[in-house]
C-alpha cells in the first residue's frame, strides 16, 4: 500500500527530493496549513474545550464548561519532565484574551489573566463518591514496612467482610434467578385473575339483561350484600334482612336504613297530620243563622 500513496499528488518537473523532500515544502506551506501559520514561534492553534465555568474579566459574561475555542498553544516550561502549555483565546463577546495554562502539579488547569474561575470545587471525601487517591499514604507504605503490613492485614478483613455480605446478597437473589419460572408465574397468576373478572363481568350482564336492567349498573358484590341475600332468600321480609344478629354490631349500611326508615315514618305522620286537618275543615259545620224574632 506504500507505493500507492503518491499516485494522486502532482509533482512538478523541478521537484527535487534531495532539495525539496516534500511537495508541502516545496509549495512553502505546512500539512496543517492556516493552523500552523505561527509554527516557527512554536504556536499552533487548535480547538480548546474550557475545563470549568469562568467569568470574563471584560465583560462580565459567563461562559461555561465544555465552550469550545480557536486557542494558540505553546510551551511555556516544564514540571519535572511533564511540559506546561498555555492557551490563548479570544473571549466571543469582547476583545478581552483568556490564558490558561496546565497545572500538572494539582491535575488542574490555572487561568494566568483575562478570566476567573467559577467555584464550584468541593472535597470528594464529603459526599458519597469514591475517595481521591491519597499519594502521602502511598508514599508512606513504601517507606514503613510495618504500616504496609497493618494496611495489607484490615484489607483482608474488609474482603472477609464484604465476601460474606456479598454471599447473602447471592442467597437472596437465587429465588428469582431463574427468569423464565418468574414470569410465568406472573403470567398465571395475572390471567386467572384476568377470567375471573371477566366471568363475573358476563353473570351480571346475563342478571341484568334476564331482569330488564340492561343499561344498570348494580353494585360490586360484598359480604353484607350476600348475607341480605342469603336471609331474603330464606323468607324474612327486606326489613328483617337488615336486621342485626344478637352480639354483633351494626354495619354502616344497617345504620343507614335505619336512618332513611325513621324519616320515611316521620314524613307518614306528617302527611296524616296534614290530611286530617284538611279533612275536618271540609266537613265542619257551617254556624246557622239566627231567624229575626218579633219583639
Amino acid at each position: 500500500m506504500g507505493e500507492r500513496k503518491g499516485q494522486l499528488k502532482y509533482y512538478p518537473p523541478d521537484f527535487d527530493y534531495k532539495k525539496h523532500s516534500s511537495l508541502n515544502a516545496y509549495h512553502g506551506t505546512h500539512a496543517l496549513r492556516e493552523r500552523a501559520k505561527k509554527i516557527k514561534q512554536g504556536i499552533l492553534v487548535i480547538r480548546f474545550e474550557m475545563p470549568y465555568n469562568i467569568w470574563c474579566a471584560g465583560c462580565e459574561s459567563h461562559v461555561a464548561m465544555g465552550v469550545r475555542f480557536n486557542a494558540e498553544k505553546k510551551k511555556v516550561g516544564k514540571y519535572y519532565t511533564t511540559p506546561i502549555f498555555e492557551f490563548d483565546m479570544k473571549c466571543m463577546y469582547c476583545d478581552t484574551h483568556y490564558v490558561i495554562r496546565t497545572d500538572p502539579k494539582n491535575f488542574d488547569y490555572a487561568i494566568v489573566s483575562g478570566a476567573r474561575r467559577q467555584e464550584k470545587r468541593f472535597d470528594p471525601s464529603e459526599i458519597a463518591n469514591l475517595e481521591p487517591v491519597d499519594r502521602e499514604m502511598g508514599q508512606k507504605l513504601d517507606n514503613d514496612a510495618m504500616l504496609k503490613l497493618q494496611h495489607v492485614h484490615d484489607d483482608k478483613k474488609k474482603s472477609e467482610t464484604n465476601d460474606k455480605r456479598l454471599s447473602v446478597l447471592k442467597k437472596s437473589k437465587d429465588p428469582f434467578k431463574d427468569d423464565f419460572r418468574v414470569n410465568s408465574l406472573a403470567r398465571l397468576e395475572f390471567r386467572t385473575e384476568k377470567e375471573k373478572i371477566k366471568s363475573l363481568a358476563e353473570a351480571d350482564i346475563g342478571f341484568r339483561s334476564s331482569i330488564g336492567l340492561g343499561n344498570v349498573k348494580l353494585a360490586d358484590e360484598t359480604p353484607e350484600i350476600v348475607e341480605m341475600t342469603k336471609k331474603l332468600m330464606r323468607g324474612r321480609s327486606f326489613a328483617q334482612a337488615y336486621q342485626p344478629e344478637a352480639g354483633s354490631s351494626k354495619s354502616s349500611l344497617q345504620k343507614m336504613i335505619q336512618s332513611s326508615t325513621s324519616i320515611a315514618k316521620k314524613r307518614t305522620k306528617v302527611e296524616l297530620n296534614s290530611q286530617k286537618k284538611l279533612l275536618l275543615s271540609v266537613i265542619k259545620p257551617k254556624p246557622t243563622l239566627k231567624s229575626n224574632v218579633s219583639k
